[in-house]
């Protein structure tokens, strides 16, 4: 089942009935299609295969590794082995359930799209999404219900709140652009213009207090700004 409103929390579920307590080792494949509008989120260091997690319930921490993890367009085969016999830290020859984690998330573009499409004044739209997934072993092969889900994104590209700075006697401003990460401008330069109050005598604008952050790496980026009367452009 999927949830979450950033990425898409997913778990299969065998139950150690289904292994029948084979004292042989169990290879376990499992194709996934997702829906189109989905995709694997990618961390710095990391395969695909390290954003499995796959648990044997009856002993907490007891992690089995992936042996393979193939991705051909929006479907992926997942592969790893059940040890026989004693395993898990149970009984002799008894099995263990097994859980299957890992996450997916909308394809920014598939975000951009809707907004695109959205109705002029919408303040939201809503994606659905869904995940059919088999698992088989030993010849046997399960298809389980299809699982599906919605996240609803505010179309709103920027989001400004202030604060007062009581030390300093000073506002601060925060303005968060692109939160849902579309793609914006081709991947060229914004330009980003915010108007303050009447005159430089209500307002005196510190272009040395400007910081630009990406919201994803934390790391701060570079940009120059221009001042006119009762506004100033990044």
């Amino acid at each position: 089942n999927g949830d979450g409103n950033d990425e898409i929390l997913w778990k299969i579920f065998i139950g150690a009935r289904e292994f029948e307590n084979d004292p042989n080792p169990i290879t376990v494949t499992v194709t996934d299609t997702l829906s189109d509008n989905q995709m694997f989120p990618t961390y710095a260091g990391k395969e695909l295969k390290d954003l499995f997690l796959i648990e044997a319930n009856k002993n907490k921490g007891y992690i089995i590794v992936p042996d393979s993890v193939e991705l051909n367009g929006n479907t992926f085969t997942l592969t790893f082995t059940v040890p026989g016999g004693y395993w898990a830290g149970v009984k002799q020859w008894s099995s263990a359930d097994v859980y299957i984690y890992y996450h997916t998330m909308l394809r920014p573009e598939a975000i951009k799209d809707a907004m695109d499409a959205a109705p002029d004044g919408a303040d939201e739209i809503t994606l659905d999404y869904d995940n059919t997934a088999t698992v088989s072993w030993n010849g046997d092969e399960y298809t389980l219900p299809t699982s599906t889900g919605s996240q609803a994104f505010s179309t709103t590209m920027l989001d400004k709140t202030s604060s007062i700075v009581t030390a300093v006697s000073e506002i601060e401003y925060s303005i968060v652009i692109n939160e849902n990460r579309v793609p914006l401008n081709g991947g060229q330069p914004l330009v980003l213009t915010d108007t303050l109050g009447e005159g430089k005598e209500g307002f005196l604008y510190r272009d040395d207090s400007v910081r630009l952050i990406d919201m994803d790496t934390a790391k701060v980026l570079s940009a120059g700004s221009t001042v006119t009367e009762n506004s100033y452009t990044i």
